[in-house]
């Protein structure tokens, strides 16, 4: 924890001056004992003010769960956590619907925005009535294909099952695994889906089956109600859609990474998703999220496809502010999960740590 109060002490130095932190490294030591603290009062309010007041806030969460996972994930947040981060959002953020960015002008307080990717069952049963009692808006972008079916994305059939293998390693591209804790799990976990999303689309279902079978599990098994991979109903859809809350963008019809498609299966992806959404929500789609939504995850031709289809606005997984004039069909998002303190959360949606990892390079 230290050094990570001393790598950010020195960044703010840096971006004060590049000369001055060298100078001041005894008072930096000092500095760092007391960084936890600052930041726990105003710091990263007082710093988005004065650094980007007018920069929109875009959040990206997945999944809100009562219970959290047997092997941690970061796309599910526990309920309290979210909860919190919502209050703080309500007190210190002007939280408005993503379909508005393009129109938003700064009202004394800065923008922040809710968005949902996937279109998991809990977005409806666990985070709508908290989202409906504080009354804050929020985007759910669908994997359309998978909606009102027993099927879900295919990074939970992953994580399932390591949660309930026996064994206790897994060989793959030439590395071996260990699954003897739960933390040993979590980082199999992790790495494996990282390299999952290296190929195509389709291979990377087969090396997905691959997998959950040699662990032991069976890839095609119905995911029942009440589990944290449940997807939506189309009722539930409609419910949302009808409470004037929350808003339905596309996510793809698979959650295929775009990229890695050829440009008439990317197409297809994009306008069948899009077609889905306005059934299921009954009412026109203009809003969008990019699987992976990586830098190279993307480009031109897509949002070509994009706005001929009517999409006004689209969202990556870049984290960074949104400054006027940026551009609406490529919008960054930080990405919030359960790894992120409550500290973390602050510095990130106050744009704090984008800015200070920036000075430090990174």
């Amino acid at each position: 924890m230290k050094d990570r109060f001393l790598e950010i002490s020195s960044a703010l130095f840096g971006c004060i001056g590049h000369g001055l932190a060298s100078g001041l490294l005894g008072v930096i030591e000092l500095l760092s004992s007391l960084f936890k603290i600052l930041v726990g009062r105003k710091i990263p309010q007082y710093f988005h003010r004065l650094k980007c007041d007018k920069n929109a806030s875009i959040l990206m969460y997945h999944a809100i769960v009562d219970q959290e996972l047997p092997v941690a994930d970061w796309c599910f947040l526990p309920t309290a956590a979210f909860r919190r981060q919502l209050l703080y959002l309500k007190q210190n953020f002007d939280v408005i619907p993503l379909g508005k960015i393009p129109r938003w002008r700064w009202r004394g307080k800065p923008a922040a925005v809710l968005t949902f990717d996937d279109g998991f069952e809990n977005n409806y049963r666990v985070a709508f009535p908290i989202l409906r009692e504080l009354g804050l808006p929020a985007t759910i972008f669908l994997v359309t294909d998978l909606i009102g079916s027993e099927d879900t994305v295919w990074f939970c059939r992953v994580n399932e099952a390591i949660a309930r293998t026996q064994r206790k390693s897994i060989q793959l591209n030439g590395r071996t695994y260990k699954l003897g804790s739960n933390a040993d799990r979590r980082d199999a976990g992790a790495a494996i889906q990282a390299w999952l999303k290296r190929f195509p689309h389709e291979e990377l279902l087969s090396g997905m089956r691959a997998i959950v079978q040699t662990l032991g599990e069976d890839p095609d098994k119905p995911i029942p109600a009440g589990s944290p991979f449940r997807m939506l109903a189309p009722a539930q859809i409609r419910e949302m859609a009808n409470s004037g809350l929350i808003e339905f963008g596309a996510h793809t019809a698979s959650h295929a990474i775009l990229r890695l498609l050829p440009e008439a299966a990317r197409t297809h992806e994009i306008e069948n998703s899009i077609r889905a959404v306005q059934r299921l929500a009954d009412r026109p789609c203009r809003l969008f999220s990019y699987p992976n939504g990586r830098a190279g995850d993307f480009d031109a031709f897509d949002t070509a496809v994009l706005k001929a289809a009517g999409i006004q606005v689209a969202v990556s997984t870049i984290e960074g502010p949104n400054p006027a004039g940026s551009d609406h069909l490529s919008l960054h998002r930080y990405g919030i999960g359960a790894d992120n303190s409550f500290t973390t959360f602050r510095m990130r949606v106050h744009h704090m740590d984008y800015h200070l990892l920036k000075c430090l390079g990174r």
